[in-house]
Formats: structure tokens, sequence, C-alpha cells
């Protein structure tokens, strides 16, 4: 989990049995985060994207391991930057599976080391989403919830591959 200290955004473990948190390290100069945070089990690697106090929106990535943070500027996102973008998992080749919402539903992986973006598929007929998306590593498969255009309920999915 990730919490604003009043001065930094601190990542701690929760092992919720015990209710305890360990300290994990900290997500570099992020100032202000969108509320996306992904944590790579098998990596033991933490992801965010945010604003530092100069308002460059960057992807952040803490390793659990050696407490190391870098950050990366994200490029290659239409307008709405950062606030538009939906994390979702984690790919076996380290990249992250990004959701960008904004007319169509645009599916994709993001490097953390670059910042780039590549497009790779959409959420055909989703209009209106809860911002949620799921990525299979195993199958390859993301799958959102939200609304067609007639206000339907529907789980979509696509396979964007690993």
């Amino acid at each position: 989990m990730a919490s604003w200290t009043g001065e930094q955004e601190s990542v701690a473990l929760l092992d919720p049995v015990a209710g305890t948190f360990t300290f994990a390290g900290v997500l570099g100069d992020l100032y202000m985060w969108s509320s996306q945070f992904e944590y790579d089990d098998a990596m033991r690697t933490a992801y965010a994207f945010g604003q530092n106090r100069a308002s460059q929106e960057n992807v952040y990535t803490l390793s659990l391991g050696s407490q190391t943070a870098t950050s990366a500027e994200v490029g290659g996102v239409q307008d709405g930057g950062l606030t538009n973008l939906v994390l979702g998992g984690v790919a076996a080749d380290g990249k992250l599976v990004i959701a960008y919402w904004g007319g169509v539903e645009k599916l994709g992986f993001l490097d953390p080391a670059t910042g780039l973006s590549t497009f790779s598929g959409v959420m055909d007929g989703l209009f209106m989403w809860s911002d949620q998306l799921v990525y299979g590593r195993t199958t390859g498969m993301t799958v959102g919830y939200g609304q067609d255009h007639s206000g339907a309920n529907h789980f979509y999915v696509n396979a964007l591959g690993n």
C-alpha cells in the first residue's frame, strides 16, 4: 500500500492477519499521484503514476528488494495525461498494462523504464467504465467493467498477449 506522509509517498507491506505494516521504501519525488498503484509480487516492485513538484507526469518504480526508486516521464499519451490512464497489471516482460479512456477505450503497455506507451487494443462498446482494469499475466487477457451507450453493465474482455 502507498500513503502520503505529509512530505513523501511511502510504500509499506501490510500483513492482513497480524495487522502490521513494514516500511518498504519511498516513491522518489512523487508529490501528487493519480491513485493508480500496482504491485508486481513476482518482481517485488511497486509502480505508481503521478506528478513531482514541477508538475511533470511520471511513472514511478520502487524495487522493494533494494528500496531503490526510479521515475520516467510519461510520453505518448493523449490529452488528459495521467488522469485518463488506468493501471491494470504487469506483463511478464515488466511492462505495465494500461488503459486510456476518452472516446475510445484503448489498451496497451507502458515501459516503466522509458515512460513510453504503445496501444494495441480497444475495449469495443465500452462507453462509461469504473476505471478498473485487470490483466491476467498467464492468459494475456484484460478485463474491464462498465456500461455501453444504452447504460447496460458489461464485462469487456480483450486479449493483449503477454
